[in-house]
């Protein structure tokens, strides 16, 4: 048969083994040449082999987990041979077939091979099925791996799982060896054979083996490895020494650090989520607790030590909670914290804390204004101020609770956006402290984001979101009401080209175009020019035709079959009628493309870097082209 480049035939027998040339004729007389004098070129040379002979397999059984080491035994598996005799390295497929006949696994190379060995691991299967293993030397033919007193070669048990380690920690420093109790279910040893059980500790490449006593067939014991440093791994076991659980249940050796602890800042309200980073953490569950304050400078809360249960997340990482400003004196004077920071410490276990002095402060919430503007498009970017009274001395000096020193060095100031329309929707960008207007402003008095990105349903035209402000990225005020409307683009101009003198009649149709009364059309580098409100229009796509009240524009704007793919039926547009300016050396140019972008102008008295920012909300670019001078085109709706 032949298909495309390929001619598939099937092998002759021969009397014995050997190195064979393979050459083909297409008419059954004339074949082609050798194209290569060597011997046993790989282009064209076929080895016949011995069929492989099995004399024994182990194991019969293993965890439909998978992951058993198979070892074949025979003779033949590595027939492959170079010009001088020695022994060519060539892959050994094996694979599965459901004695049912329900099913046949894909073939995987064996991990050994040798000439009287085959070593291969069983993938994972279902409980109880039984299969036959089949091994091949070039991925066509197979031959049986059977014992002489069953029709299959492997069954499937069980798989042991791990359910609870205890104890699942221990300190670094502990001299003595931990005794784990591994507690779980299926510790059935194969053919009745505990000498293999094993705990591994760890994965990839820091693993340490420890020899396990089975006790029952739902527990375990191992002797944890001395760790010289703290970490967490999981610890799993295997019945036959080969395949292991994958239940990822925790080891832990614990010597806490503290590298740092973020927010810096912390409100007044109090049940600020603060996170600690560092290493030498575990899960002990309830053990784990968070410490306010140091023995040297005591602080309680209610009367009571300072001390919160903390929450693992990982091994780098402890969340905890804090207490309202209001609930924390000095235990020695009685008197609140004021403007003082102070010290956060964990305890893994018992009450031994850390001292690495990490230190936070309270703040008091700023308060927000309005927006402005209040309404954006999706397309995110446009910068948003937000009038903030940060109640700082400059701010309020009747009452300063805050330090503005303290805002610009730790403050980490973010806005969140939350769809009042659907749940979870939430979207979050990076804000700055600001001064508005700048020559009103000796103090920050502001805070200046930009708009997210915001996905809109098909169709819809605008969402309203709630606005949410921080100065520390962790408690959140201000429940602002914004407009999120569609998306401001271009997506075509007509027409495409005109004379370099300008004042060439332009329509731009897209989306977004009626919703801001202050846009712009910016043309290349020239001057942005505004928009008239007058100019701009909606009309109704539907089959092919965009309707107008104007003929002619029905006319100039009908689209061919490949623009129609771009569009949905009955789906509302917006266009913008302009005329283009006349390039200022338009009397010594042929012309060229130029870019036209539509968006908004921000006339705000900002910083340079905020007036830079706003720059960037240029929305949609498309070319433009130009033609010589004096030219005039004419042109259809093309794609």
């Amino acid at each position: 048969d032949v298909y495309k480049r390929q001619i598939f035939v099937k092998a002759p027998s021969v009397v014995g083994p050997n190195d064979v040339v393979v050459s083909y004729g297409i008419n059954g007389q004339q074949y082609n040449p050798d194209p290569k004098l060597n011997f046993k070129d790989k282009e064209n040379t076929y080895t016949y082999y011995d069929v492989p002979y099995i004399t024994a397999y182990t194991p019969k059984e293993g965890p439909s987990v998978g992951g058993t080491r198979m070892v074949i035994e025979g003779f033949g598996f590595a027939p492959y041979k170079d010009s001088e005799g020695n022994a060519i390295k060539q892959p050994v497929w094996v694979r599965m077939r459901r004695h049912d006949k329900k099913g046949l696994t894909p073939p995987s190379e064996a991990v050994y091979v040798d000439n009287e060995r085959v070593h291969w691991i069983v993938p994972p299967g279902e409980v109880g099925s039984t299969h036959v293993v089949e091994l091949s030397l070039n991925k066509v033919d197979y031959v049986k791996v059977l014992p002489t007193s069953k029709p299959y070669s492997y069954t499937y048990l069980p798989s042991p799982v791990v359910m609870a380690i205890y104890p699942s920690f221990t300190p670094l420093k502990s001299r003595n060896g931990t005794n784990v109790f591994v507690k779980g279910k299926g510790f059935n040893c194969p053919n009745g054979d505990c000498s293999k059980v094993t705990c591994r500790f760890g994965d990839g490449d820091e693993v340490v083996y420890r020899p396990g006593t089975w006790v029952s067939d739902t527990e375990v014991h191992c002797e944890a490895p001395k760790y010289n440093r703290p970490d967490v791994v999981p610890l799993e076991v295997s019945m036959d020494g080969e395949s292991y659980t994958n239940d990822a249940k925790e080891f832990g050796v614990y010597e806490a650090f503290v590298w740092s602890v973020k927010p810096k800042m912390v409100s007044c309200k109090g049940n600020t989520t603060i996170r600690l980073h560092g290493y030498g953490f575990v899960n002990t569950g309830e053990e784990l607790k968070v410490r306010y304050g140091s023995p040297q400078n005591k602080l309680k809360c209610k009367g009571k030590p300072c001390i919160v249960p903390a929450r693992y997340i990982d091994k780098n990482n402890i969340e905890a909670e804090t207490f309202p400003y209001d609930d924390v004196v000095y235990e020695s004077s009685g008197k609140h914290l004021g403007k003082d920071e102070f010290p956060v410490e964990l305890s893994v276990y018992g009450d031994d804390y850390t001292s690495n002095n990490i230190s936070i402060l309270y703040f008091s919430e700023p308060i927000y204004g309005d927006p402005k503007p209040d309404q954006v498009a999706a397309n995110g970017g446009d910068p948003l101020f937000i009038a903030t009274d940060f109640r700082t001395k400059r701010s309020s000096p009747e009452e300063a609770l805050n330090d503005e020193d303290i805002f610009a060095k730790y403050g980490n100031a973010t806005c969140r956006f939350t769809s009042n329309a659907k749940e979870g929707k939430v979207k979050y960008t990076k804000a700055k402290l600001a001064n508005y207007p700048l020559e009103d402003a000796d103090h920050y008095n502001a805070l200046m984001c930009p708009s997210p990105e915001w996905e809109m349903e098909k169709g819809q035209k605008e969402e309203q979101v709630i606005l949410d402000m921080s100065v520390n990225d962790a408690d959140y005020s201000g429940n602002k009401v914004m407009r999120v409307t569609e998306k401001l683009e271009i997506y075509r101009i007509y027409p495409p080209c005109g004379p370099t003198v300008g004042n060439t009649k332009m329509r731009l149709v897209g989306t977004g175009f009626k919703q801001f009364h202050d846009l712009h059309l910016k043309w290349g580098i020239l001057d942005s020019l505004p928009v008239d409100e007058k100019t701009r229009e909606s009309f109704i796509y539907q089959e092919g035709k965009i309707i107008s009240k104007d003929p002619y524009e029905n006319d100039v704007l009908s689209m061919n079959e490949e623009t129609k793919l771009l569009y949905d039926n009955k789906t509302e547009y917006q266009m913008v009628y302009s005329y283009s300016p006349k390039l200022p050396n338009y009397d010594r140019t042929h012309g060229g493309p130029v870019y036209v972008s539509l968006g908004r102008t921000n006339k705000l008295n900002m910083h340079e870097e905020i007036q830079e920012m706003a720059n960037e909300t240029q929305l949609s670019l498309i070319h433009i082209c130009r033609c010589r001078r004096l030219l005039t085109c004419r042109s259809r709706w093309s794609p």
